[in-house]
């Protein structure tokens, strides 16, 4: 028997991200302009908090897997990313630097699965819930850093 879930929340973050960005740029008198593009590496966590499968049996819908389940992986996923800056030297020992950095992940599927066991109306139903989302991690972010020479 098949039928939909509801999940009352679905997260994602990213626990770490590394970037393999190689830079090519223009130097004027008082700094440089830069950008370049490579590869990026992500570390996610997945949660899906409360799902509960509904099943639609005679016309009636009811909870077919009982309580709600929890599930969540974790997962390395490869990615693109984007970076592009200016930095301006204010003297010899100091500097600042602005730059814009974009990354996004491949598509990625998750897949989990779990038994369950409800009784409902004196019957007692049992299976395995299977459920498979996919997903793409976007990460944008900007940067401002004063630095000096030591």
């Amino acid at each position: 028997m098949s039928g939909n879930a509801v999940i009352k929340s679905m997260q994602t973050k990213i626990d770490n991200q590394l970037m393999f960005v190689p830079f090519l740029g223009y130097s004027f008198t008082s700094g440089f302009l830069y950008g370049g593009a490579g590869p990026a590496l992500f570390d996610t966590r997945s949660k899906i908090n409360d799902l509960v499968g509904l099943a639609d049996i005679d016309g009636n819908q009811f909870v077919m897997t009982g309580a709600p389940m929890d599930f969540s992986s974790s997962e390395w996923m490869w990615g693109g990313a984007v970076q592009a800056g200016i930095t301006y030297f204010i003297s010899e020992s100091w500097f600042i630097d602005v730059n814009y950095t974009y990354a996004r992940s491949e598509t990625y599927k998750q897949k989990y699965s779990a038994p369950f066991t409800n009784l409902n109306d004196g019957l007692t139903y049992t299976g395995t819930v299977y459920v498979e989302s996919s997903d793409k991690i976007t990460s944008q972010g900007v940067s401002i850093t004063i630095n000096t020479l030591f």
